[in-house]
């Protein structure tokens, strides 16, 4: 499940790069994405 949400954040972050969104908004679509669930690795991705 971890190495599922590690995953998804990369993706994410990886649109958000690739549309030019913030990396606010990027954290918004994780979370939705995630379905409101809190990732703690969320800060360490986002470096």
């Amino acid at each position: 499940m971890r190495l599922l949400q590690q995953l998804v954040a990369i993706a994410a972050v990886a649109f958000g790069g690739a549309t030019g969104v913030s990396a606010a908004q990027g954290n918004a679509l994780r979370t939705l994405i995630l379905g409101g669930h809190r990732v703690h690795t969320t800060a360490t991705l986002s470096q």
